[in-house]
């Protein structure tokens, strides 16, 4: 038996893929949609994300109850897994939610805001919350509730 395709940057099977995603009759690739949760934009303050395992940081991009992406800048990367996050925030509060545990579910190359070449290439990385405490799940819906924008 041949070994599985997987796509790039991707940590699905072809066929798995293929499932989730679909062609219009007019041949417009269409992704199908897996979210539980709605997808919320940050307003107002600026939230860090730091990947623990493979040490990359970034900025929050957008949040749900059931995971996040942020952007960061790309590089030589390493070769361990995400396991888990912390969330930080830039205001006078210092938001700060610990040790979140996650699974990697892409990595995707991302233009600068407005689709422009800016000499740095970023990469967009979505994770999804595993087995959330009650505290950290508090704490997110307060994230949510404070500075979330329905994107």
């Amino acid at each position: 038996m041949a070994a599985p395709f997987w796509h790039a940057n991707c940590l699905m099977s072809h066929t798995d893929y293929c499932t989730a995603n679909r062609r219009t009759s007019e041949g417009i690739h269409v992704k199908a949609e897996q979210r539980q949760h709605p997808r919320y934009g940050i307003r107002d303050i600026d939230f860090n994300v730091f990947s623990h395992g493979t040490q990359i940081s970034g900025r929050l991009v957008n949040i749900s109850r059931g995971g996040l992406a942020f952007q960061f800048v790309s590089g030589p990367m390493k070769a361990t897994e995400c396991r888990s996050i912390d969330i930080l925030g830039s205001g006078p509060d210092r938001f700060y939610i610990s040790k979140i545990a996650c699974r990697r579910i892409y990595d995707i190359g991302f233009l600068a805001e407005g689709g422009k070449f800016t000499g740095v290439e970023t990469s967009l990385r979505g994770v999804q919350f595993i087995d959330l405490t009650e505290e950290q799940f508090r704490k997110l819906t307060e994230l949510i509730d404070c500075y979330g924008v329905i994107d």
